[in-house]
């Protein structure tokens, strides 16, 4: 849902996503039919749709840490990153 109501803000979101490492990608917005529009720089379809259930099954887990957005940098860390919104918002620390 957190994901859903931002894109609907009209800002992108960055998500970490993959099954063999580190892979950076872009969900640009909503599409009329529901769909999201995906960026995927490292993929065969640089730009392409999908359902948003189908891109929160490669998204890696989110850990939220103190001193870091989502990302870490460590193999258990992942989750997104809502783009226009400032660090309180995203990860609901004070």
């Amino acid at each position: 849902r957190d994901i859903l109501d931002h894109l609907k803000t009209g800002e992108p979101i960055i998500f970490q996503a993959g099954k063999n490492g580190y892979h950076v990608m872009a969900l640009l917005g909503l599409m009329t039919n529901g769909e999201v529009l995906v960026s995927d720089p490292g993929g065969n379809r640089r730009v392409y749709t999908s359902t948003l259930d189908n891109i929160i099954s490669v998204i890696f887990s989110c850990k939220k840490e103190p001193h870091h957005m989502y990302f870490s940098g460590r193999a258990t860390a992942g989750g997104y990153v809502k783009v226009g919104t400032d660090k309180k918002q995203q990860t609901g620390s004070d």
